[in-house]
């Protein structure tokens, strides 16, 4: 991971918002690059995550623009998150942070 967050770090010109050893956000204005070391199913890679106010109105919204929506909702120390695919079966990551 190490390598991959200098490597975004370079190419986007700003430090990361949020580095652990398993999640590296870079917030890009509403949209956040994220860098996950441990995805589901073993593999590391990327994932574009959208914060937004409210999960359900977010998912709605994908699904009515053709998209897919996962229903599990999972929750993180920063806060709520669901996963939606695009038409192409892209996944997006939607955020819903923490109160406080």
């Amino acid at each position: 991971m190490d390598r991959s967050v200098r490597f975004y770090t370079a190419l986007i010109g700003q430090e990361p918002a949020y580095a652990s050893a398993h999640w590296t956000a870079f917030r890009l204005g509403a949209v956040t690059l994220g860098l996950h070391a441990d995805m589901p199913g073993g593999a590391a890679g990327f994932v574009v995550s959208i914060e937004v106010a409210d999960l359900e109105t977010a998912a709605g919204a994908c699904r009515e623009a053709g998209g897919e929506v996962d229903p599990e909702i999972h929750e993180t120390p920063r806060g709520h998150v669901q996963m939606v695919f695009d038409p192409d079966r892209n996944r997006i990551q939607l955020f819903r942070a923490a109160a406080g």
